[in-house]
């Protein structure tokens, strides 16, 4: 149903801008897991009487099942950029296999064809692989000298966001297990000044089962 309303703003937007219409065919390129068969608005109207056929508005599109091409299909592709993309979007949900494919994703690819969609691309891939697989670097060192460059500039991005994302989430644990460490603390020493549980849960804002655990952890109890 989507693509029919795509083909109808289309239209629309042909005939707004005042220009002769020229025919669209609608292309379905899908690569999702599972196994998908594409049909019309008809075959999902049921018990349609016939006399309601002609006003249905049928349309054929080609249907494109990324994930089940033949990958000699793809590697026969005369634009390779079109190509990189179609195998990288093959193995989008196998890192491992994404990953063994590299040299046929980018290794064809030249910096004056892939223009500014080799970014883009990159970025899409190294967030599906372990950007921290030492392999990965190996494989990228073997790419051609024309396109490491700038493959290599967006690794060192997404490295880099890796981290700084690490090193903050190690900040966020440290400070969390000085505050745990620090309840600890406030609850040891008030049990030693003769407080009770109930008083202590509430100095601390945990509850007195917390608080007790805390002590029997720590040999107290």
């Amino acid at each position: 149903m989507q693509v029919l309303g795509y083909l109808a703003q289309a239209y629309l937007n042909q005939w707004q801008n005042g220009r002769t219409l020229h025919p669209i065919i609608p292309l379905v390129y899908y690569h999702g897991a599972q196994k998908w068969q594409l049909q019309s608005i008809s075959d999902l109207i049921v018990d349609l009487p016939m006399v309601l056929i002609p006003y249905i508005p049928e349309f054929q599109s080609i249907f494109v099942d990324v994930a089940r091409l033949n990958n000699d299909r793809i590697n026969d592709l005369k634009n390779t950029l079109l190509r990189a993309a179609i195998l990288t979007q093959k193995y989008s949900r196998d890192p491992r296999a994404l990953l063994d494919h590299i040299q046929n994703i980018f290794g064809a690819l030249t910096p004056k064809e892939a223009r500014n969609l080799l970014q883009p691309l990159a970025v899409y891939y190294f967030e599906i692989v372990d950007i921290r697989d030492e392999k990965l670097v190996e494989l990228l060192n073997e790419l051609p000298y024309v396109i490491k460059s700038d493959i290599m500039s967006t690794y060192d991005q997404i490295a880099e966001k890796y981290k700084q994302k690490g090193i903050e989430e190690g900040i966020e644990k440290g400070i969390e297990k000085g505050i745990a460490q620090k309840q600890r603390d406030v609850v040891i020493n008030a049990h030693h000044s003769g407080i009770s549980l109930d008083l202590i849960a509430n100095i601390v804002g945990i509850n007195p089962k917390e608080v007790d655990q805390i002590l029997k952890e720590s040999g107290i109890k």
